[in-house]
């Protein structure tokens, strides 16, 4: 499931008067969270192809081990596709996995 399919709106912050609705979601044991800033989606390589929210959902869809592997195994696969091209963009990620 990804969240924001069906509720989108502006990013936070970019209008101080935004007023946004809550989605409540329970994570059961074994489930992960995954937030991302449009920098790691928008990653590009030398050729100017675009990492892409496709290629992350394809990555996650085969996720496994702690949090912190799958954010490692993100960054890994983003930097291995970037390669030398220069970071255009900040790049912000957090991933929380239920284990309990």
């Amino acid at each position: 499931m990804a969240i924001g399919d069906a509720e989108g709106g502006l990013p936070l912050g970019v209008e101080p008067e935004q007023t946004y609705e809550r989605t409540p979601l329970e994570l059961g044991v074994g489930d992960a969270l995954l937030l991302v800033s449009d920098g790691m989606t928008d990653a590009f390589d030398a050729r100017g192809e675009r990492y892409g929210v496709s290629r992350l959902r394809g990555l996650l869809a085969s996720a496994a081990g702690s949090a912190t592997d799958i954010g490692r195994r993100i960054i890994g696969d983003i930097d291995q596709f970037v390669g030398d091209h220069p970071q255009s963009d900040d790049r912000c990620l957090l991933c929380l996995r239920r284990s309990a």
